[in-house]
């Protein structure tokens, strides 16, 4: 039944392995991610994942897909890392294909010295930091 709770979770998780499927076959990805406080006062981070579409060879697209809220209780920047980097093991996302991060200004997304950027460039060298245009 639609609206049967089993049914959401089931079809999200249809929809997220179909998303995982097209990032690796990218192979590299940037990771975009903000922090915030939904209705309820729960601290939740939204992943999103950035990848070039390689399904039509002629016309390659950027694709910009949501793959899951992550609640969380700590908004440091080394846990918000380890909680990002934790989802993309989740996943099966090789952490070294991560080529981008995009966050607001926030220190603790975007600073430099103790900001998840800075811990995620430590285990994806490659991660380069992008302020995020829409903040």
């Amino acid at each position: 039944m639609p609206s049967d709770p089993k049914f959401h979770h089931i079809s999200g998780e249809i929809i997220q392995h179909k998303i995982i499927g097209k990032v690796k076959k990218a192979q590299f990805f940037a990771i975009l991610t903000d922090e915030t406080t939904e209705i309820s006062r729960m601290e939740q981070v939204s992943l999103c994942l950035r990848y070039v579409d390689l399904k039509d060879v002629k016309h390659h697209k950027i694709k910009e897909m949501f793959l899951e809220y992550i609640p969380t209780v700590d908004v440091t920047g080394s846990d918000l890392a380890n909680l990002i980097i934790t989802a993309l093991k989740k996943h099966g996302l090789e952490s070294s294909h991560t080529v981008g991060q995009c966050y607001d200004g926030a220190a603790a997304m975007s600073g430099y010295f103790h900001g998840a950027e800075a811990y995620i460039r430590q285990e994806c060298t490659l991660a380069l930091y992008v302020h995020c245009s829409a903040h």
